[in-house]
């Protein structure tokens, strides 16, 4: 996945794909009907870690763990 920018503990990030994957600021609802697949939502911890907090579709639990930031 790719990040233009440095993220901040505790803020949430949604994680998208179009070509490629990406995380955003931008929520689905604020996309609008642009042509993005959501994936799902994450937040940095402390120790820098990637935690989960909402996947769109189940197929992507599996995906999630090998998902490199």
């Amino acid at each position: 996945s790719e990040i233009n920018f440095t993220p901040v503990i505790g803020k949430t990030y949604y994680l998208y794909e179009t070509n490629k994957r990406f995380l955003s600021l931008i929520s689905p609802e604020e996309w609008g009907d642009k042509d993005i697949n959501y994936i799902g939502s994450f937040k940095q911890d402390s120790r820098q870690k990637w935690n989960q907090i909402k996947l769109k579709y189940y197929k992507y639990m599996q995906l999630w763990q090998f998902v490199k930031f």
